[in-house]
């Protein structure tokens, strides 16, 4: 009997720290201050630059831009307004989400996504440390 409850302690114990590992895994700790980063050029010549701010090791402030391939921001005058429309939701997730993995992709904004998760990326490899 006794060893069945010694065979039961050490499985909890076994089963027990591995979710704590588990939970762990991903966690990254970031440094306060501002942090920015730019993208290369996709294959259509638009990129992005991202400035993150990090206060308490969180995320608090995104501020992203895109840039078509003639240099100039995605604006007003942009034609795909579904790409320029869903920035301030990618901030907004990478604010709630504190992972630019977990950023949900918007449809018709795919192309922004990726762009997005990207220069967040470049810039939080920097928070690291």
């Amino acid at each position: 009997m006794n060893r069945t409850w010694i065979a039961i302690v050490v499985a909890a114990l076994i089963i027990g720290g591995a979710w704590y590992l588990n939970s762990r895994r991903g966690a990254v700790t970031y440094q306060d201050g501002t942090y920015e980063a730019r993208t290369a050029e996709d294959a259509h010549g638009n990129y992005g630059t991202i400035e993150i701010k990090i206060e308490n090791g969180k995320i608090t402030a995104v501020d992203f831009v895109e840039y078509g391939s003639d240099g100039k921001p995605k604006g007003a005058d942009y034609p795909w307004q579904q790409a320029v429309e869903a920035v301030p939701e990618y901030e907004k997730q990478l604010i709630e989400k504190q992972n630019p993995d977990k950023v949900d992709t918007i449809s018709e904004a795919t192309g922004t996504g990726e762009i997005f998760k990207e220069a967040a990326k470049e810039a939080l490899k920097k928070a690291a440390g």
